[in-house]
């Protein structure tokens, strides 16, 4: 695992958008999200409670 700072917009995360926090992300994990389309224009680093948001999103979930 590496500790990587991601970008994120609020279509499919508006629960975490916004707010900055820390946490160690997989790299194919990040460029799931990107592929997904999840990456936007101001750098954020999540909690865990905001990466379970975004796996969520990646999932098909709310």
């Amino acid at each position: 695992m590496t500790t990587n700072y991601i970008e994120v917009d609020d279509i499919h995360c508006k629960c975490c958008a916004g707010r900055l926090v820390e946490v160690e992300l997989d790299d194919s994990f990040v460029e799931e999200m990107i592929d997904a389309g999840l990456m936007a224009v101001a750098v954020y680093r999540f909690t865990s409670e905001g990466i379970t948001a975004l796996r969520r999103a990646l999932d098909g979930g709310e």
